[in-house]
């Protein structure tokens, strides 16, 4: 999601134009108890959610094929009701949807009004180069600073395309432990010998995989894993969203999704080419295999499949780069000259 945010906040918030990064619109209201019970107050499609529900239910399907490249056939993609299904906030998956978005866990709460003034000042913070840093809230680097991998997205402008798809590879395979129940969640990041807890959680040492997952201990830890896949599907929906990942849609050697060929940058785009690029009429014209592949990983983790046997292998397919990408830009989305 990147939309303004004004829309999430009580009337004395309205005038603040928030561009919070992310990809494909989310509505934690929408939905909030059970499927079907629309509050309709905000203005924006649950789209993270409906791609979610849509692959976990292709990938609980057993009786759908699969094509040669090993993603089942799954249904048209559903606005429907699922009324036999847990609502969105009383469901750890979507919950980790939501996380990259929002790791302070502020938007499924009464804090609507303190996501959007944070919202505010990273906005602001982000004009000033280093003002926001490894230390800075988790809110601010997911949207604005060094965490911005969490949507597919680079740092900043000429990042190399295979630095960024690191930095997105690394993450998934510590979100893959905790997904997948092999790294222990009352360990603290700094006892921890993978890459991302290294590389940038080293000012977070002293925080548990709990904490950082679920900070406002709204979670019970035994779901942690389904809240840790979240976020991993979180990563792969942006990746196909034309804003954060300018993708190359036909498959090629090795490429069976089709490959990408630039990392976007938010900070040089447009914001509302950006926030157009989120929508629903976007998503409904996006790569027909989406949700597809989003059910794939959904049957990986529930497999227990091994990650460097499988998992690893088929996200590497998923960010498979382009012989020709370029370094992080706008792309088609960068501001009009003036």
């Amino acid at each position: 999601m990147k939309r303004a945010w004004w829309g999430l906040v009580p009337a004395a918030l309205a005038g603040m134009a928030l561009q919070p990064a992310g990809a494909w619109e989310i509505n934690p209201t929408e939905n909030r108890d059970e499927q079907g019970d629309r509050l309709g107050l905000i203005p924006f499609d649950p789209l993270h959610e409906t791609i979610t529900w849509n692959a976990l239910d292709c990938a609980l399907d057993e009786s759908l094929a699969r094509n040669a490249d090993g993603l089942k056939q799954c249904l048209p993609l559903s606005f429907a009701d699922r009324a036999k299904e847990p609502g969105n906030d009383d469901s750890p998956l979507i919950r980790g949807v939501w996380w990259n978005d929002d790791p302070e866990q502020l938007l499924n709460s009464v804090n609507y009004p303190r996501f959007a003034v944070n919202m505010a000042r990273a906005e602001r913070d982000a004009r000033t180069p280093g003002e926001i840093n490894a230390v800075s809230r988790m809110q601010y680097r997911s949207h604005y600073g060094d965490l911005q991998f969490l949507h597919a997205m680079a740092t900043a402008d000429g990042e190399p395309a295979a630095e960024t798809r690191r930095k997105m590879l690394d993450w998934m395979e510590f979100a893959y432990a905790v997904a997948s129940g092999r790294l222990e969640t009352a360990l603290t990041l700094g006892a921890i010998d993978m890459a991302t807890p290294r590389e940038f959680f080293a000012g977070q040492a002293h925080w548990t995989v709990v904490k950082l997952f679920n900070p406002r201990e709204s979670l019970g830890e035994d779901v942690l894993p389904d809240h840790a896949l979240g976020s991993m599907l979180h990563v792969i929906e942006d990746s196909f969203a034309a804003g954060h990942t300018g993708r190359n849609a036909n498959a090629a050697p090795f490429c069976p999704f089709g490959t990408v060929v630039q990392f976007r940058a938010y900070q040089s785009e447009d914001s509302d080419k950006h926030a157009d690029a989120d929508a629903h009429e976007a998503l409904m014209v996006a790569d027909p295999r989406l949700v597809a592949v989003v059910a794939r990983m959904i049957e990986l983790q529930r497999a227990g499949a091994d990650w460097d046997a499988e998992v690893r292998p088929f996200l590497e397919q998923v960010f498979c780069l382009d012989e020709a990408s370029e370094p992080a830009g706008p792309g088609e989305f960068a501001k009009d000259a003036r």
